[in-house]
């Protein structure tokens, strides 16, 4: 009812634009075509309402992005490969590289936040569901028997679980494991920070509780090591720069409560397995340094990566190099290098200044997960989870807004 009681201080436009993010965050994980063919559109919409009314608002974002949309337009144009539709380079990236500069032009206040949180709420909920059912269904294929989705936490069935070990892993939640490691891992680090600021509801604590304890059990059977690492680093700078006991004692209890349960089950065996390292990921990465070596300025061109294995070392089921700073490199060279990490190095600088807002601190542990998992995967090309992050990084960022000025044409 309060929710309701707020949408009545803003007007028609204003609402619409409510309701739009209330669904989009749903409709980004599981409705694509509600997503891109009504919710999407609406939004482009509605910003060009508000644009012509108040005028554009720029900020320290879209200078970074222009430069860096302007690496990848060189990086096509000295390209050795034919581009059949340059929109098939860009319009998979549009639809989330534009959210911070979409939710800049609005009046992102607490309201509107709170708004968001209810839908990411129900949308975890539903992916937690989709987990639960993967799990249940591996069960029946591999023992014949039905189980519950309460029954799943049986000691017997959490054996069998384990028994499976690298067999099964959780990666169809979304349509591929990064994405669904990734989104797990921002979804629990965001949901800690919420249970742990001091303004929150006790209600909404008692019901972060389990869904945190829920996400962290769904995170781990992904057995994503590269996750798994990002993971561990975001919390142990979470325990060394929250200097509250309280905060601190909850943190390092989720830490230490994860290793002793799971101390001698394969999920460990495989975190440990990094330091042996990947024959294919070692591949992969000397494939993407040899491009970016005959290539170094430019590159090959954005998203060409598949096309260029297949030319230089005949390797064309690598479809990208499962590291972001060498797809860069190989593909967009140097001036494509600097440019994303200059972006992403201002974002974080800016949301780091302004980590007293809790949705800033929420959006700096998230991008610093992501970053680091970067390492391991190329996030950039899973349309979903980039998605996801930058729809909530808009939220953050929109504060820098307030005080421009819109520039009119």
């Amino acid at each position: 009812m309060k929710i309701l009681d707020n949408l009545k201080r803003y007007n028609l436009q204003e609402n619409l634009f409510n309701i739009v993010i209330f669904l989009i965050p749903f409709g980004i994980a599981f409705e694509r075509k509600m997503y891109s063919n009504i919710l999407f559109p609406l939004l482009i919409i509605l910003t060009g309402i508000q644009i012509y009314k108040n005028g554009l608002k720029i900020s320290f974002y879209e200078k970074f992005l222009g430069v860096f949309i302007g690496s990848v337009i060189i990086s096509l144009i000295f390209t050795n490969y034919p581009i059949k539709d340059w929109s098939d380079k860009f319009m998979p990236y549009i639809k989330w590289i534009f959210f911070p500069t979409i939710f800049g032009q609005f009046n992102i206040d607490r309201k509107r936040e709170k708004i968001v949180f209810l839908s990411v709420i129900i949308t975890t909920i539903y992916m937690y569901k989709l987990g639960l059912f993967e799990i249940t269904k591996y069960f029946k294929m591999v023992t014949g028997k039905e189980v519950g989705y309460l029954d799943i936490f049986k000691k017997e069935n959490l054996k069998i679980l384990q028994e499976m070990g690298t067999w099964f892993r959780l990666r169809e939640i979304f349509p591929t494991l990064t994405e669904t490691a990734l989104v797990l891992g921002g979804t629990i680090i965001s949901f800690t920070l919420i249970l742990i600021d001091k303004a929150t509801d006790i209600k909404v604590k008692i019901i972060l509780i389990p869904m945190i304890t829920m996400g962290l059990f769904q995170l781990i059977l992904t057995q994503s090591r590269g996750m798994y690492l990002a993971f561990l680093i975001v919390v142990s700078l979470l325990i060394i720069l929250k200097a509250n006991k309280k905060i601190l004692g909850i943190l390092i209890a989720l830490l230490v409560g994860i290793l002793t349960i799971f101390k001698n089950t394969p999920y460990v065996q495989r975190f440990k397995s990094i330091s042996g390292g990947d024959g294919a990921r070692t591949e992969i990465y000397k494939s993407a340094f040899n491009i970016f070596k005959k290539n170094p300025i430019t590159g090959i061109g954005f998203d060409n990566f598949i096309q260029a294995t297949d030319y230089y070392e005949k390797a064309s089921f690598f479809q990208h190099p499962h590291n972001m700073a060498l797809k860069m490199l190989s593909e967009m060279g140097i001036i494509g290098f600097l440019s994303y990490f200059s972006m992403m190095g201002a974002i974080v600088y800016k949301l780091w200044k302004n980590r007293s807002k809790l949705i800033c601190e929420i959006m700096l542990a998230v991008i610093v997960l992501m970053l680091i998992y970067e390492n391991f995967e190329t996030v950039i090309v899973w349309k979903r989870a980039s998605e996801y992050i930058f729809f909530m990084l808009g939220l953050a960022l929109s504060s820098n807004y307030y005080l421009l000025k819109g520039v009119r044409k």
